[in-house]
């Protein structure tokens, strides 16, 4: 409901500015396998310089990177100076769902405790983003001004992989998500990420439950987890919570 709001009300905030309104590039890849924003051109026409720092969002299960455009979009036109990549997760047959194919980052059983999952996937899933960064990395933006976030699944993806990166990011942030293994070793490198944690209070998706166990085992483990929680929230995504994360990407990479 609220990813489709908002992306209407962008669409209809462009094609009623004109050209006087900041408009950043979104492209979505031949192969659909990502959606990328960059920066666009001046109320001039004039290009602005590449990006000098990235923001990877990963959606959640059964649900896609065009879902989350809207969002990264209005993100995009506030910073100027940040891409934004959204890849699309593989289709796989999720257990908890009877086996239907559906884009999904790794296998859920439906474990009391997602803690407790095996997670049958997640290591595939961490290599195309360690790759992705990596290639990001090379291009010539630097480690620690890359972000790695997502929602539900897709922010527990991206915790596990901001722990296990062997020389740390910017940042990782996790919207309505949990720490995907209770197996789970940090490396130390990894330990100046800061973590930005949002969950809602009323989220009977992933329960709030879970969210607090992530972030209290995070903190035993040497992060600098800025949590917050929002009452009333289902599973689902906020005004609230957009201004939250638009204020923290400004502080990790202005």
């Amino acid at each position: 409901g609220y990813l489709r709001d908002m992306w209407r009300r962008t669409c209809r905030r462009l094609l009623s500015s004109g050209q006087n309104f900041y408009q950043p590039q979104h492209v979505v890849t031949p192969d659909n396998s990502r959606v990328v924003i960059t920066p666009g051109a001046d109320s001039t026409g004039r290009l602005l310089p590449p990006a000098n720092a990235l923001l990877i969002f990963l959606h959640g299960l059964g649900d896609s990177a065009q879902a989350w455009s809207g969002v990264c979009f209005q993100l995009a036109i506030k910073y100027r100076h940040v891409k934004f990549v959204l890849p699309n997760a593989p289709k796989i047959p999720v257990t908890v769902n009877k086996k239907e194919v559906m884009p999904a980052w790794f296998d859920i059983i439906g474990k009391p405790s997602r803690s407790d999952e095996p997670c049958d996937g997640i290591e595939e899933s961490r290599s195309i983003l360690q790759n992705m960064i990596a290639k990001e990395i090379e291009s010539g933006i630097p480690a620690r001004r890359i972000i790695l976030g997502g929602f539900s699944q897709g922010g527990a993806l991206a915790l596990y992989t901001a722990m296990k990166e062997q020389q740390g990011l910017g940042g990782a942030m996790s919207l309505s998500g949990y720490l995907p293994s209770s197996e789970l070793r940090a490396t130390e490198r990894s330990k100046d990420t800061p973590i930005l944690m949002c969950h809602g209070a009323a989220d009977q998706v992933v329960p709030l439950k879970e969210a607090l166990l992530a972030r209290d085992r995070l903190k035993s483990s040497g992060y600098s987890v800025n949590y917050r929680e929002f009452k009333n929230l289902p599973h689902d995504f906020s005004m609230e919570e957009y201004d939250v994360i638009s204020r923290w990407i400004g502080e990790i990479v202005p």
